[in-house]
């Protein structure tokens, strides 16, 4: 029943779209040798933007003629509305119809789903929908990750990576204690929706809130930021394309780690793996062996909530000291003042050559990360505080 229903629907989509699309394409014809139709990746926040920048990156041609349009699912059409700015972008039901005579016309499609991650090369290349960058050195801005929201806009059961969630009670621990201590400096939360997670003490912290929803604001806030402090979450995505120095903490490792399209000055906190009923951290090589093993009999490669219960697994988040002195590491970092003792190199050489020189995406084969090309830092404290655990 539930196919027959989303073949009505498709049915419909291409009757309705059907004029406007192939009145578009013939008039377009008269200017352009080349017409290109690209699906976007809108259902989600981070790849609506950078999967959309990526292609740009790659692909854009004044040569030819791009059509693009969303998902059935718009994430966040503040969002729409800025890179309706940039490119042209035609309604759902339109692009159906687009799609379905590409093929028949001989006319080129792309997929934004495919551009999660790109070369090196093109990533730090031009920029579509970003701002100049100002290089406020006395302000920084962060980011939280909360499952309210994804379960709001994206999917509709509960527990969706709720391990993934940032401790709040930690997180304003760690920028306070941050700022208590250079006085001079300034910080931004930047998600939008977050003015209602700190409602109840709102003016017990010391940290601004983003209480704009517009996507313009947030570009302004990211291009004034001296580095930014993410919550491994699709806003982060922004700082990246910016090239802004950042650190994640709760970093999940596999296809979440996509460093390939990381700024040049990059540091991570992972999440330890365990085992339930002991506690035992898991050692990195036997956590690289679980993921690769995810991938080969489940196509994914990591331990969502119903992943866990299974297996008796789970993911221990970052601490308020790691969280911190993360902090203060890529405070470092961004002036160019982070100096890695012999003991940390050494650690750092050991975390890489355990993990995967080429990780690609389990269902598409796309590469996400190579350590050839790039690869960021693993905060140094984290490695020597976890040592005889990971290695």
């Amino acid at each position: 029943m539930k196919i027959f229903l989303i073949k009505v629907k498709n049915l419909i989509k291409l009757i309705l779209g059907f004029i406007p699309a192939i009145t578009i394409l013939l008039y377009k014809k008269f200017f352009y040798k080349k017409i290109i139709i690209v699906s976007l990746f809108s259902s989600k926040f981070g790849h609506f933007y950078s999967n959309t920048e990526n292609f740009l990156r790659k692909n854009y041609s004044k040569k030819a003629f791009f059509i693009f349009y969303p998902e059935e699912i718009v994430d966040n059409n503040y969002l729409l509305k800025e890179w309706k700015k940039k490119i042209f972008i035609v309604p759902n039901f339109i692009g159906f119809s687009l799609f379905k005579l590409s093929t028949i016309l001989n006319v080129k499609f792309y997929n934004c789903r495919d551009y999660s991650a790109i070369d090196r090369k093109s990533f730090l290349g031009k920029g579509f929908l970003v701002k100049k960058r100002k290089f406020n050195v006395n302000y920084f801005t962060c980011s939280i990750r909360t499952s309210l929201y994804h379960k709001k806009f994206q999917v509709k059961f509960n527990n969706y990576q709720e391990y993934r969630d940032t401790d709040l009670k930690n997180f304003k621990l760690t920028i306070s204690k941050f700022l208590n201590k250079k006085k001079n400096f300034q910080a931004t939360l930047i998600n939008s929706n977050a003015e209602k997670l700190f409602q109840n003490n709102i003016n017990k912290i010391n940290f601004k809130l983003n209480r704009s929803k517009k996507f313009e604001d947030i570009l302004n806030l990211i291009s004034n930021s001296n580095f930014h402090f993410g919550a491994s979450t699709g806003v982060d995505t922004i700082a990246f394309s910016h090239n802004t120095p950042t650190a994640l903490f709760n970093m999940v490792l596999g296809s979440s780690f996509n460093f390939i399209n990381y700024p040049s000055k990059c540091i991570v906190s992972p999440m330890l793996l365990i085992e339930k009923k002991s506690e035992k951290v898991f050692k990195l090589k036997k956590y690289i062996k679980l993921i690769k093993f995810m991938e080969n009999n489940y196509q994914k490669d990591r331990f969502d909530y119903e992943d866990q219960v299974k297996f008796k697994v789970d993911y221990k988040s970052n601490s308020e000291d790691e969280m911190y002195n993360l902090l203060n590491e890529v405070y470092l970092l961004s002036k160019g003042m982070l100096k890695l003792t012999n003991k940390e190199k050494k650690l750092q050489n050991k975390f890489w050559s355990i993990y995967p020189i080429v990780q690609r995406d389990v269902l598409t084969k796309q590469i996400l990360s190579d350590q050839k090309k790039f690869k960021p830092i693993i905060s140094p404290y984290f490695l020597n505080k976890h040592e005889k655990f990971l290695f």
